[in-house]
């Protein structure tokens, strides 16, 4: 079961939402929640579910018993979720509630630690797992000054991610990327920490003569939403990279095997099993002698740690593959990010493996694309891992032929339609 805030209030479970039916007790729920081990006193629970001069908080002439019996509702739907009703303890803690549950199952805190663990890391991929979870407005549909607070908190918080993982891609060779996004970020956000990540991103895709146009929206943007003009520390660095003579960045030898992977966690820890299953799997695939190639597919909520054990399963397996090991995130289920489409998704694989855009720009279908993929990759023993895809439709153009090679997927969805895929499904660490 999961407790879901980033979007609207609710209670989940895999028969799907297991509904409250008023807002005031989705607040409750949320106020918990938000704070889970943690007592909270009737007193505040009321000042959080009914602003003082609400007319509900009028009408409620026992905010106490209407509050209990509240809490009855979501005790119900608890346990009609899988959970256990007695989470929510008002007896413990006399003129008090808490939520006592595993901070895991309610979805902001899942990416909080997500978005701590990635940020230490300075991992993009990790980064947006974090911002996978985001479903729409947090807190959607509650109304009330407490609601309001902490839905500016987590906004707030979001932001702060979503720059940390714009940083993270510029550094990693992802800067186009960056534009494109940032291009629609300023558009409702025009903030000072996007203006000068937009001036770092077009630095370094040597797009210095852009970054005069770039200060130029920015400074209209800034105008119409908040009234002021652009900081000057955003024109001082804009002049720096703008007044700096510079040359082009090398280019990397196509001669170089590809290797594209994440960066492995120092210390792997709570899917021993899984590990194990999966890396048996692999070795029984290539004992078999198969004469096709080897698919392991990991599904599961999001948040579960699908990237975090592929990556760490390739990095196990990478001597085995000495023509390659590739990291493609297809974007299945990114917020405000669509899915990669296979046309695209070729283009990057290809020019891993050292395909110069000349040749890839005859290229003009998927299918053509496809096919010389498969045909340059025949001969060679490659690790392909494609995270967070959305269906079968994206990645079966991606597929390499050749029995040598080892495809890992991680999904939210099952993929039956693949053939001769492995699955592995993780469940909620208890």
């Amino acid at each position: 079961m999961e407790i879901r805030l980033l979007g609207g209030v609710g209670i989940y479970s895999a028969q799907g939402e297991h509904k409250l039916s008023t807002g005031t007790q989705r607040c409750l729920l949320a106020a918990l929640a938000l704070q889970p081990g943690t007592p909270i006193s009737v007193g505040k629970l009321t000042d959080y579910l009914w602003s003082p001069d609400a007319p509900e908080r009028r009408q409620a002439d026992n905010p106490e018993s209407t509050i209990g019996s509240y809490a009855k509702r979501i005790r119900r739907a608890l346990t009609l979720a899988g959970g256990d009703g007695a989470w929510l303890d008002g007896r413990s803690h006399p003129g008090s509630y808490v939520l006592d549950i595993d901070p895991e199952l309610v979805d902001y805190h899942r990416f909080l630690r997500l978005a701590h663990t990635a940020q230490q890391a300075r991992d993009p991929h990790r980064l947006a797992q974090a911002l996978a979870l985001w479903r729409g407005t947090p807190l959607a549909g509650l109304d009330g000054d407490w609601a309001e607070r902490r839905r500016h908190d987590m906004t707030v918080k979001h932001r702060d991610v979503t720059h940390h993982h714009l940083r993270a891609l510029v550094d990693t060779g992802h800067a186009d990327r960056v534009m494109d996004e940032l291009a629609v970020l300023v558009e409702r956000d025009p903030t000072t920490e996007y203006a000068l990540l937009g001036i770092r991103a077009l630095d370094v895709l040597g797009r210095q003569t852009d970054i005069t146009a770039w200060v130029d929206r920015l400074t209209v943007l800034m105008r119409q939403h908040f009234g002021i003009d652009i900081p000057a520390e955003v024109l001082t660095e804009a002049g720096r990279h703008t007044t700096t003579d510079r040359t082009s960045p090398p280019t990397p030898s196509a001669a170089a095997v590809p290797n594209s992977l994440l960066r492995d966690l120092p210390e792997f820890t709570g899917r021993r099993n899984e590990l194990d299953e999966l890396l048996a799997a692999v070795d029984r695939t290539a004992g078999e002698g198969a004469t096709a190639i080897a698919i392991h597919a990991i599904d599961g909520m999001p948040g579960i740690g699908k990237t975090t054990l592929a990556v760490h399963s390739a990095h196990r397996l990478a001597d085995r593959f000495p023509d390659g090991r590739l990291f493609l995130n297809l974007y299945g289920h990114t917020p405000g990010q669509k899915p990669r489409t296979p046309f695209d998704a070729l283009h990057t694989l290809l020019t891993e493996i050292g395909v110069h855009h000349s040749v890839l720009a005859n290229q003009k279908t998927t299918d053509e694309r496809a096919r010389l993929w498969r045909a340059l990759v025949a001969d060679r023993r490659l690790l392909l891992l494609l995270d967070d895809a959305a269906s079968h439709d994206q990645i079966t153009p991606l597929l390499p032929a050749a029995p040598g090679c080892l495809v890992l997927i991680t999904s939210r969805n099952r993929l039956p339609e693949l053939d001769g895929v492995r699955h592995l499904t993780l469940e909620v660490l208890r």
